[in-house]
């Protein structure tokens, strides 16, 4: 059986939602809405979502705010978010952020966005970004993966999922040295229906019962190599958070939040 590989996220945004689906979005929000309110970041701020995918957690963030700019590096994420009657959407790498300097009140990051950042450089380099496009004083919440996270729930696991578009299965292996995590996602285009390529990005009809894969590669950062690199950046941390609750306590933690501000 012949495969294609394609562009990450291609095919994964027709089934990201059915994949994500017991992400508690309505609880992150909440809490970022918090935190935020603690330094004055009001309905009116503009606010920029990076990474904002199928745009789930940004239209939640709309109960709370009423600019907020929701940025991919995948066009058919944002296709995705479009969906969801969400029009300030803008397609964008994480280090080469398309906005003017000093041009938001408060930026986000969630659900592991920043482990797409592969190594130290260009960790450097999207936080000198966001520093840039954050106006004085302006506050920025991320979280990243913790390896605890990546070995007891993805490191040799396996996931299915499927829905009326495609079926796909979804391979994690986690290098120890490296310290990155290979996904590799394997989709079957349930009804053979128009995909999109990402050789010269051309629409194509599937005939015949191939399968396509996409290769996502993720890295973990330590808490220090994070907060070497914020401090390089110009930013202050404010505070760690355990999976976007003050409740959470131990060691078994699967997202590191940091809540920092620019100086």
């Amino acid at each position: 059986m012949a495969i294609d590989d394609i562009e990450p996220y291609s095919l994964f945004s027709e089934i990201y939602d059915d994949t994500m689906k017991d992400v508690p979005y309505l609880q992150w929000a909440s809490f970022i809405h918090e935190i935020l309110t603690r330094f004055d970041i009001s309905y009116d701020s503009l606010i920029l979502d990076i990474g904002c995918g199928t745009g789930t957690l940004t239209r939640h963030l709309f109960s709370y705010y009423a600019n907020i700019i929701g940025m991919d590096i995948s066009f058919q994420m944002l296709e995705k978010a479009s969906q969801k009657k969400m029009n300030n959407l803008v397609l964008g790498n994480m280090q080469n952020i398309p906005l003017k300097k000093s041009s938001i009140s408060a930026m986000i990051s969630t659900h592991d966005v920043l482990n797409y950042l592969l190594d130290e450089n260009q960790l450097h380099q999207h936080f000198m970004e966001a520093h840039r496009v954050l106006d004085k004083n302006g506050i920025y919440i991320f979280d990243a993966s913790t390896e605890y996270n990546i070995i007891q729930f993805y490191h040799n696991k396996e996931f299915h999922e499927q829905n009326n578009a495609v079926e796909m299965r979804w391979f994690n292996s986690y290098d120890f040295i490296k310290k990155e995590i290979l996904s590799t996602l394997e989709f079957k285009n349930k009804k053979k229906i128009t995909s999109l390529f990402s050789r010269g990005l051309s629409l194509r009809q599937k005939t015949s019962n191939k399968k396509v894969l996409e290769i996502h590669r993720q890295k973990y950062f330590s808490d220090f190599e994070i907060l070497t690199s914020l401090n390089k950046s110009g930013f202050t941390l404010i505070e760690k958070v355990k999976d976007y609750n003050y409740h959470v306590t131990g060691e078994r933690v699967y997202l590191m939040v940091f809540i920092c501000k620019k100086t």
